[in-house]
């Protein structure tokens, strides 16, 4: 599931219910005559009651998921800055996910400046192999390593390679050159 699709399960979950409401009311509605008929009205209220009290339990979870995330988020405003605080609350993230943790507690080492580019996967030149690893993680592949008196010089790849991939050129492991 992508990230752009859906942001979190949960918003799946409550989509599928919806679907399933309405399924649950084109199929009363066809055979509501039968059933008043022959059983009453009674399977098809019930079925619909149970629908809609799972899609408010999910409804009123995920309010609750998001309070504690913000009240999260709140929580270290006071160290991290209003910006990443920001950030984490408009991308829907926890604090303790492990890619945030990973680059925030390079904090005074890095800056909140880069920290936020770091948070929002934005690599530029001059940052080193372990603000990139921070950031994107492990490379898919590590390719044109050349070992020279100058230094060292290679390249990260990450995704699949004339699909989209990006690649990262590193010399004495800082950022030279990037392609998207």
């Amino acid at each position: 599931m992508s990230r752009r699709s859906f942001r979190t399960n949960a918003q799946a979950a409550l989509i599928l219910v919806v679907a399933m409401i309405g399924v649950l009311i084109v199929g009363a509605v066809v055979n509501w005559w039968e059933e008043l008929r022959t059983e009453g009205p009674l399977p098809c209220v019930v079925g619909a009651a149970i629908v809609v009290a799972i899609a408010v339990a999910i409804y009123l979870n995920n309010r609750k998921v998001k309070a504690k995330r913000l009240a999260a988020a709140e929580a270290v405003r006071a160290t991290w800055g209003d910006d990443i605080c920001d950030w984490l609350i408009q991308e829907r993230k926890w604090p303790s996910d492990a890619t945030v943790t990973r680059i925030m507690s390079r904090l005074a080492e890095w800056g909140q400046g880069t920290c936020l580019l770091l948070l929002r996967k934005q690599i530029g030149l001059g940052m080193s192999a372990d603000m990139v690893r921070a950031s994107l993680g492990e490379p898919d592949a590590l390719d044109n390593e050349d070992i020279t008196k100058s230094g060292r010089k290679y390249r990260w790849i990450y995704g699949v390679p004339r699909h989209g991939a990006a690649y990262i050129w590193f010399k004495n492991d800082e950022v030279v050159r990037i392609k998207q």
